[in-house]
């Protein structure tokens, strides 16, 4: 067994994070950072939980010390200083790491239930290093060989939800801009599941927006999944950012800047985009659709829009490179008035719940609790839900299945508790007494730092929803004559 302080030292060597780095990662101070590595000051549970989470771990797996193999590390590792905190900034970090978590979660709960996905038809399929064509280096060829292995021939695809949920095995996550930064359209993960996540920027509606999100990610899933590692893969994570807008170079670069992950990033990107379009209206299928139809008009563009469920730009893009047009005939196009799709009953609107700990992850928890699988707590856990909340409403629960564990009063406890150890320095204040009044809840804090009976250090008020409305602890008692000998022999080091 390795020392706490071992396995977050070799986690943060593991990712070639530098002292700097690794602490703005976690919300800490380097000085921080260093007491807790070098076993001067312990790191509390939920520190450890932000530890295992920006690895992609539960804690338990991180504790284990399996950081050593985290997809996160290997994306940690490759991503530029300053895109590095670009995303400590944006937390966004710490929403793809949850990412990770819950794909590796419900990969688990399948299990459990004796329902894993098939995704072995997604295995066959080879990766492709980036060519040295020019720009978007093959992707048209990447679209054509996949929609060849899928026997998709030149029809629309109906819905991209339905392909790789049922026939390619990636479980598909969603989130919206509230929850992850909106410069960020999607991630997607192997290991020990294919997964993607789509991020909601705009609404679910605009289900061809999703949908290119979807191929897009799915281009990484195939074709870029050895981009971080160049031995055996161990695993893999990306992250896309949202596509640059303008035509002219320097404005694509200028996009890409706030999140430059390495050296071929923009290359890789630019092949998704280009794949995705290319798979989703294919070039061929494209030439019989318009026919004689001038390429550049309003009917040609709005043909390829609803015939294969493509937004207008896409719609423009794969024109213009079909047909060959001329920068300034795309420029034209896309300036030209027009009449936006009103919202839509197409397949690929996302109607279900938004959250990673939402939609498929909760269907299987409630599942596995209802069929005996997993038990109430662990349920809670997988959730993030505490022991005094309802369980979501299932069908195959029944409402004494979804009842609490603990008393709202354990909840307040637990509230200020959780608060206590995430801003108190001194983690030997504790919640006691809990008195209800009609605002919400008073909770005692006690100090027992000394030996003997606790010494009352003020109170905390709650809302009715457990959220903290005042605060008031006293300074902590004066440390015991142990704790000081500890200190004096700390210092003499």
């Amino acid at each position: 067994m390795f020392s706490i302080p071992t396995i977050v030292r070799d986690a943060r060597q593991t990712a070639k994070l530098s002292e700097h780095a690794m602490a703005r990662l976690l919300g800490l101070s380097v000085d921080e950072l260093r007491r807790i590595e070098n076993a001067k000051d312990e790191a509390s549970p939920v520190l450890l939980d932000r530890y295992a989470q920006t690895f992609g771990l539960s804690l338990k797996r991180f504790l284990a010390g399996e950081a050593r193999q985290a997809p996160m590390a290997l994306l940690l590792r490759s991503i530029y200083a300053p895109s590095l905190d670009e995303l400590a900034n944006a937390e966004a970090h710490r929403v793809l790491g949850e990412f990770v978590r819950t794909a590796r979660d419900i990969a688990d709960l399948r299990d459990v239930l004796h329902e894993p996905r098939d995704s072995s038809l997604l295995n066959t399929l080879k990766a492709r290093p980036i060519d040295a064509s020019p720009p978007p280096h093959g992707a048209e060829r990447l679209a054509q060989s996949l929609r060849a292995h899928l026997d998709l021939g030149l029809d629309p695809i109906p819905s991209m939800i339905d392909l790789l949920e049922r026939r390619l095995g990636v479980d598909i996550l969603w989130l919206s801009p509230d929850e992850l930064d909106r410069d960020i359209d999607g991630a997607s993960a192997r290991g020990p599941t294919p997964a993607i996540l789509v991020n909601l920027v705009g609404g679910a509606e605009l289900f061809w927006r999703t949908r290119m999100t979807l191929a897009h990610e799915l281009c990484h899933l195939v074709f870029d999944r050895n981009v971080l590692s160049t031995g055996r893969p161990r695993g893999f994570v990306l992250f896309s950012p949202r596509p640059p807008a303008g035509d002219e170079e320097g404005t694509r670069r200028r996009s890409y800047r706030r999140f430059q992950l390495f050296d071929d990033f923009e290359s890789i990107e630019r092949r998704a985009s280009a794949f995705a379009a290319y798979f989703l209206a294919p070039p061929e299928g494209v030439r019989q659709l318009v026919g004689r139809t001038d390429a550049t008009s309003e009917e040609a563009i709005v043909a390829v829009s609803h015939h294969y469920g493509v937004g207008r730009e896409t719609a423009i893009n794969v024109l213009k490179n079909v047909y060959r047009l001329p920068p300034d005939a795309r420029r034209v196009m896309l300036t030209r008035r027009y009449t936006p799709p009103t919202p839509s009953d197409h397949p690929d609107v996302h109607r279900g719940a938004i959250g990673l700990r939402a939609g498929a992850l909760q269907d299987l928890v409630l599942r596995a609790l209802a069929r005996g699988a997993i038990d109430s707590v662990t349920a809670r856990d997988y959730l993030g839900l505490g022991l005094t909340d309802d369980l979501p409403p299932h069908p195959e629960l029944d409402d004494a299945q979804r009842a609490p564990l603990r008393s709202p009063e354990d909840k307040a406890r637990s509230r200020v508790d959780r608060h206590l150890q995430e801003t108190q320095e001194n983690t030997r204040l504790y919640a006691a007494a809990v008195t209800r009044d009609p605002d919400g809840f008073r909770v005692d804090v006690v100090d027992v730092s000394e030996r003997g009976s606790p010494r009352n250090a003020g109170f905390i008020r709650l809302t009715r929803s457990f959220d903290i409305a005042e605060s008031h602890i006293e300074s902590p008692a004066p440390s015991s004559r142990r704790d000081a000998r500890k200190r004096a022999r700390t210092s003499a080091l």
